[in-house]
């Protein structure tokens, strides 16, 4: 029962009159009345109590038994509140390492007792580069260090070539690299591009959420 007084108050005359019937005083009645009120507010019967209970019950249980699963994935679900979580994480004594090209995946991944930091999880890091960071370990090895990850991994130019050719139009290319107060634009002949949702879509896959604008001009 929620937050029906109305319904509530339309009652008070048949409670007050069986109560009255059944030998209480004015005073009890107005006292029993005024602890039903608040139930109008918010509440539930046992029937409905019952299930909530067993359910948080439930709920709890993961958390007891793969305390790193549960924490890592309630991280990725919500980035919102990511922080809060992995701050839970640590007080529970669960280790949160870092992020690692030879490690980690996508995702928070549980890792024995610990929580793998993932790699799409990195600000403005795409999930199309992250992609091809892990193919390039899973069949080409671990990388042994950052030259060797240079020469496995496929550079994010040849991709994004890839995706200026699906787009063609007359629209000359231009990229538009940004660093605290200076800003520089390289134009990219002859990959000319019909600007569309699509291409923005796929340039904000390699480049990260913020590696286009939203609403960029061709005169830019």
């Amino acid at each position: 029962m929620g937050k029906k007084k109305a319904e509530l108050d339309k009652q008070f005359e048949a409670f007050s009159a069986g109560m009255h019937k059944n030998g209480y005083g004015t005073e009890a009645v107005q006292a029993i009345w005024d602890i039903l009120l608040p139930f109008s507010d918010y509440a539930f019967n046992k029937a409905h109590s019952a299930p909530y209970g067993l359910l948080s019950y439930l709920d709890r249980l993961p958390q007891s038994a793969l305390p790193p699963r549960v924490h890592g994935s309630a991280a990725h679900q919500s980035k919102d509140k990511m922080a809060l979580y992995l701050n839970e994480t640590r007080r529970m004594g669960i280790k949160v390492l870092p992020p690692d090209v030879n490690e980690s995946v996508r995702y928070f991944a549980a890792v024995g007792d610990d929580v793998r930091f993932g790699l799409e999880v990195i600000r403005n890091v795409g999930a199309h580069v992250v992609g091809h960071i892990i193919d390039a370990r899973e069949n080409k090895g671990r990388f042994e260090g950052f030259h060797d990850f240079l020469r496995k991994v496929p550079p994010v130019v040849r991709e994004l070539r890839d995706i200026l050719t699906r787009h063609p139009g007359d629209t000359e290319t231009r990229l538009k690299l940004t660093k605290e107060t200076s800003t520089t634009v390289f134009t990219l002949p002859p990959y000319p591009v019909t600007v569309t949702g699509g291409l923005h879509a796929e340039v904000k896959v390699l480049l990260g959420p913020n590696g286009v604008e939203s609403s960029p001009s061709a005169n830019e």
